[in-house]
């Protein structure tokens, strides 16, 4: 019991969440930042950890292949094909630091 309320414990208000991790190139231009509810933030970081956009979607595929249709799951696959051939030029060039 106490581990889950630690969870909820000081969940109210909203803080940054940064869209691409600063840990993995995210930058602190205002396009990579969004202010959040604190509890939606850990949530997100649960699930998906500091993984990149790209990583997030191909999580959620993965937990969700078996309720898509087939032609939704192959949009999907085509999306992230496509993501993964333009590397750094997929994202937005004012969410990246420049330093890898």
């Amino acid at each position: 019991m106490s581990r889950w309320r630690g969870f909820e414990h000081d969940s109210k208000g909203v803080n940054r969440h940064h869209k691409i991790a600063k840990s993995e190139w995210g930058s602190n231009h205002p396009d990579n930042i969004e202010l959040m509810e604190v509890i939606k933030h850990r949530a997100l970081h649960i699930l998906f950890l500091n993984d990149k956009p790209i990583e997030q979607l191909q999580t959620s595929l993965n937990i969700n292949t078996s309720v898509l249709i087939q032609d939704c799951r192959k949009e999907i696959e085509t999306v992230l094909e496509f993501w993964k051939n333009q590397g750094r030029e997929a994202y937005n060039p004012n969410v990246l630091k420049w330093r890898h």
